[in-house]
């Protein structure tokens, strides 16, 4: 059994001390599986979590929850003695509190490089998942490819890059500025919009209730109630240059 065996003068540079056990978790200590209890120094162990395991550690000011069926190294970089976890299957969640040192995580094809916030990793046969929380989180994937992501869902592709999901690259472009009202319905663009065909918007061709060359009830050429020729509006019908206008084409003076 794996117990505290923490003393404060033979402590390692941050070691990593289990906070909470609950179910089955086991450490290969000189190549026999031991539980672990909280309280331990689990610093230079391969740990896993079974089927009802949880594990909890902390190296100084960051955290690491560890799911079920996981199986992990903790361990620390050889030179300044920052955390260092190598994730070999499973999942576990990453916190990285103020003040905290990078920690280096290698997770399948990937190798996270810094953790600011709260990042979850998932790594299975076929990739990596990272779903970051809050904050931002750096990694290098396999070919040397550098990525700075925040908060959403990645997943690594054939090549090993990390690439956003769907839903992460709307997030994004909200956050960006390319939110509705710039865009489709609603926008600069058709329907609703700044550009062509727009409806209740200014400059579409075509459009209806827009303000531009074609649109209902708006300011163009051939606009029903807009400025133009053949229209509704100022230069329409019942308009100047239209019919019932002056001076135009066919028009009731």
């Amino acid at each position: 059994m794996i117990a505290s065996m923490i003393s404060p003068a033979l402590a390692a540079p941050l070691p990593w001390v289990s906070t909470n056990v609950r179910g089955l978790v086991i450490g290969l200590v000189a190549g026999h599986w031991e539980e672990v209890e909280p309280g331990a120094d689990l610093s230079g162990l391969t740990l896993r979590t079974l089927r009802s395991g949880h594990l909890a550690v902390d190296s100084g000011q960051v955290s690491v929850e560890i799911s079920p069926n996981t199986t992990l190294e903790l361990g620390s970089r050889p030179t300044s003695g920052a955390p260092l976890v190598k994730q070999y299957l499973g999942t576990l969640t990453v916190t990285s509190r103020s003040g905290a040192q990078k920690i280096a995580l290698e997770a399948g094809t990937i190798s996270v490089t810094s953790v600011i916030g709260q990042v979850q990793i998932s790594v299975t046969e076929t990739g990596t998942a990272v779903t970051v929380k809050s904050g931002k989180v750096s990694a290098q994937s396999s070919d040397g490819a550098v990525f700075v992501v925040t908060a959403g869902v990645y997943a690594t592709n054939e090549n090993g890059a990390l690439v956003a999901s769907a839903s992460t690259t709307e997030s994004s472009a909200h956050v960006n500025g390319r939110a509705p009202g710039n865009g489709p319905d609603n926008g600069n663009s058709p329907n609703g919009g700044n550009g062509a065909s727009g409806v209740n918007g200014n400059g579409g061709n075509g459009g209806g209730a827009g303000s531009g060359n074609g649109g209902n009830s708006g300011n163009g050429n051939s606009g029903n109630n807009g400025n133009g020729n053949s229209g509704q509006g100022n230069g329409g019908n019942n308009a100047i240059g239209g019919s019932n206008g002056n001076g135009g084409n066919s028009g009731k003076k």
